[in-house]
């Protein structure tokens, strides 16, 4: 029986920001009257006061301070992937989607516009990322026990700590990858394994013109130089004994992508990585390892397993659902694995999302900030495991 805790994530679209362009640093942008920023063909309508709005490729960053707002309108339902404690709120209408982020003191939020239309439900947003539909499968983790910059104990019980109700597909162990070559997804939409091994193989040769050349990509020298400083130094950052060509690699698969991870951003590449870094306390390097980070960005569950994580995210699932774990129940099973291993989830729901970072804190009093803090929102929010 395969593992298939399959992630319908969203595509991401590319965009720069007009009519006005706000670079980074201004001050004070005022825009109650409106402006638009536009994503290729599609264009986003806002309103409101800020601090700075800049834009790149593939986002856009807010800086905003203490009580001022700004709201984000899209005609095309557009949703948005991004990381805040802040307060944050989406709404779908029938006409339209509506973000409004309102500054709890001051901070910078990036956010990435993901191209599946919502479905009108008049709820509110959350943090971590965006996306719409019927929640997935997901687990959490045991947070890192250094201490975090922000506390925010909640003051009251969360209104519902049991996620909405699904079944993940499966949790049997993940078989050994299928001969590459066979056709990119199954009959259900799916990506196969053996198109996982061949992006795997692909990434780990370290050649960028083979990247390239399964991409159908032009190479960017400018944006692997920026994403290499902004976004992979991170990942990388205090790892003993990394090569040059370690850190090449990273950054052609954050740069670039593979076919079954394009439709990541390259911030949510890095992300799977640092995941797989966090669970086995080293970066990928050999084509079995590479095709691990590869399963964990499409939700399936990687051949090298971690007692320790495992052992780590059961003690968090009974922090968080004050019982140990059945992992003969494929639900907790579920919750367990991606805490241990930072599976990415199908389908993602703000609503959801909103809801399990305000158990999260509730349950270990701070904000979630770390790889392992967000895998255990996202369990919180998809795994459909309860108290």
């Amino acid at each position: 029986m395969k593992n298939t805790f399959y992630i319908a994530l969203v595509m991401a679209m590319a965009f720069t920001l007009v009519t006005p362009v706000y670079a980074a640093g201004e001050n004070a942008v005022t825009t109650s009257t409106g402006f638009q920023i536009t994503v290729g063909a599609n264009t986003f309508t806002a309103s409101g006061n800020v601090d700075s709005i800049a834009a790149d490729s593939t986002t856009f960053t807010v800086e905003i301070s203490d009580d001022s707002l700004i709201s984000i309108y899209s005609a095309d339902k557009y949703q948005y992937s991004y990381i805040s404690d802040s307060d944050i709120s989406f709404a779908c209408e029938s006409d339209r989607s509506a973000l409004t982020l309102t500054g709890t003191g001051d901070l910078t939020v990036i956010f990435t516009p993901v191209a599946t239309a919502c479905t009108p439900t008049g709820g509110g947003g959350g943090g971590g990322g965006g996306g719409g539909g019927t929640p997935p499968s997901n687990p959490p983790v045991v947070p890192d026990e250094t201490t975090p910059d922000e506390t925010v104990p909640d003051e009251t019980t969360p209104a519902d700590t049991t996620p909405a109700d699904t079944t993940p597909a499966d949790t049997t162990p993940a078989e050994v990858s299928q001969t590459p070559g066979e056709p990119a997804v199954d009959a259900n939409g799916q990506v196969t394994l053996g198109q996982m091994t061949d992006d795997a193989t692909t990434i780990a040769s370290g050649d960028v013109t083979q990247v390239m050349a399964k991409m159908g990509a032009t190479r960017d020298t400018a944006l692997e130089a920026q994403y290499s400083e902004d976004i992979v130094s991170k990942v990388v950052a205090g790892v003993e004994g990394l090569t040059a060509e370690m850190r090449n690699v990273i950054n052609n698969f954050v740069t670039y992508g593979t076919k079954s991870t394009d439709i990541l951003g390259a911030g949510e590449r890095a992300g799977v990585v640092n995941s797989y870094k966090e669970a086995f306390d080293k970066l990928p390097s050999t084509i079995e390892e590479w095709n691990d980070v590869v399963k964990i960005a499409n939700g399936r569950w990687p051949n090298e397993r971690s007692t320790a994580k495992e052992d780590r995210a059961k003690l968090s699932f009974k922090t968080i659902y004050l019982r140990d774990a059945d992992m003969n129940q494929p639900n907790d099973n579920a919750a367990v694995t991606v805490m241990a291993y930072g599976l990415r989830p199908a389908n993602r729901n703000l609503n959801s999302e909103k809801v399990a970072i305000t158990t999260f804190r509730y349950v270990f009093g701070y904000s979630p900030q770390t790889a392992s803090a967000w895998d255990a929102v996202r369990a919180i929010a998809y795994s459909g495991s309860t108290r």
